[in-house]
């Protein structure tokens, strides 16, 4: 009696990876202003490619916080942007949101509005701090942990992001 092999191959369709896109520079100027007109700044974007469905996400902020009605207005002033900008024309989807405590701190007074709270900062040296925000000038931070205090010019951080306590 001969023996028979059976193989079972199994195919699963290739998926598209959600990939990052940049946006021409003119474009994210083009949006840029549209913040700056309801006194926000864009913190950052991201560009997707899911399947063919493009979304764009736009983080934003500003100094007294970020709410629904601030991301319902620009995402409304941007949709005329979706239409009329090459760089845009196949976007599906555009999400408009606050850039979350995961996104570093970029402008002084996005770290005024973090005082008291638990940062970790890494230095243009690649040097590591975490602690408490207890102070914020013009041109430096100061953080208190167990460790001591440290202040850190701005000129020396390379990112700082907030830090959840569970």
């Amino acid at each position: 009696m001969g023996k028979c092999a059976l193989f079972l191959f199994v195919f699963e369709p290739m998926r598209k990876q959600n990939i990052r896109h940049e946006l021409p520079e003119t474009t994210v100027e083009r949006i840029r202003a549209i913040c700056h007109q309801h006194q926000a700044e864009l913190i950052d974007y991201t560009v997707r490619d899911t399947t063919g469905s493009i979304i764009i996400e736009l983080f934003i902020d500003n100094r007294d916080g970020v709410t629904h009605d601030l991301c319902q207005a620009i995402s409304t002033d941007i949709e005329p942007l979706l239409e009329s900008d090459p760089a845009l024309s196949a976007v599906v989807r555009l999400d408009v949101s606050s850039p979350g405590v995961d996104r570093p701190l970029i402008y002084p007074w996005q770290y005024i509005k973090h005082n008291g709270r638990l940062l970790r900062v890494t230095t243009l040296q690649n040097d590591t701090y975490s602690g408490y925000l207890r102070s914020v000038s013009d041109a430096a931070i100061t953080l208190e942990s167990t460790a001591g205090v440290v202040t850190l010019p701005f000129t020396d951080i390379k990112q700082a992001v907030v830090q959840l306590e569970w």
